[in-house]
């Protein structure tokens, strides 16, 4: 007897396909996730541009005026480019440029007479790569540089690229007071170790914001019992030099004695400015 295989016609019925409402959701739920993933993305990339762009904030104030942690035998030694120069780039211009190329001021030279040496002694930082902006954050947004009022400022506007907003929004703020970057220095000229009762001519020697030399000058009298005091000297190794009865007709010399003026109140211990020790 002979068999028939008989095949079932297929039923649409039974179809396994997706109807256009399945579909759409589907699209739609993946787009929610993508747009989701973008999100996160753009946060994380807002994140990691936030924390590059305090970093690089910190970076110029110290190219600009050192870092207070950096000391050899209890001494600080690291006051940027405005030790060098005893002021700060003016801006626009050289601006914050100045801390890598120089065009506006000499190079850093000893100066015989008052010992101390004045000048650009850059590049003060070293850019990621070739292409990097000095002045722009790490959202490409200018830095805004302030250098008025004897005191500095560093300002990024963050990841919305403008003046204010929280979070990745908010500003970021880097800034340096007076006090910390000018000093009172005071100190008693000694005889012998005892006060000095007679009349000198004192002469404090610091760059004077361009690459030169300025001295401040003083004349002290009997009575003052050898006390001196000067006002806004911008930290960084100084000089001092004492003479009696004066420069023009000085008998007798003391200096330049170097002094590291690194505080706002800074007093030269009298050993180093004894007229007979």
């Amino acid at each position: 007897m002979e068999t028939t295989l008989r095949i079932p016609e297929k039923n649409a019925s039974n179809s396994f396909g997706f109807t256009l409402i399945e579909v759409l959701m589907v699209v739609g739920i993946i787009a929610i996730l993508a747009l989701a993933s973008m999100d996160l993305f753009s946060d994380y990339v807002d994140e990691a541009r936030y924390q590059d762009t305090i970093s690089k904030l910190e970076q110029l104030k110290i190219a600009l005026v050192g870092d207070p942690s950096i000391r050899n035998q209890g001494g600080r030694t690291s006051f940027g480019i405005f030790g060098d120069l005893g002021g700060l780039p003016a801006e626009p211009t050289p601006g914050l440029s100045a801390l890598i190329t120089n065009s506006t001021y000499p190079a850093l030279a000893p100066d015989n007479t008052v010992r101390i040496s004045v000048g650009w002694n850059g590049p003060y930082l070293t850019l990621p790569n070739a292409g990097a902006s000095v002045s722009t954050d790490a959202w490409g947004t200018p830095i805004q540089y302030d250098p008025s009022g004897n005191q500095l400022t560093l300002t990024s506007l963050g990841a919305n690229k403008t003046s204010g907003g929280t979070g990745l929004n908010a500003d970021l703020t880097v800034s340096v007071p007076a006090e910390a970057l000018f000093s009172t220095v005071t100190g008693f000229v000694c005889d012998h170790g005892g006060p000095f009762d007679d009349n000198a001519e004192i002469h404090l020697n610091y760059p004077d914001g361009s690459g030169a030399v300025k001295q401040d000058t003083l004349a002290i009298a009997a009575g003052d019992k050898g006390f001196f005091k000067f006002t806004m000297i911008p930290f960084g190794v100084r000089s001092i030099t004492i003479y009696l009865p004066n420069q023009g007709s000085a008998s007798q010399t003391v200096g330049p004695v170097l002094i590291t003026v690194d505080s706002p109140n800074f007093t030269v211990p009298c050993r180093q400015i004894d007229i007979d020790p």
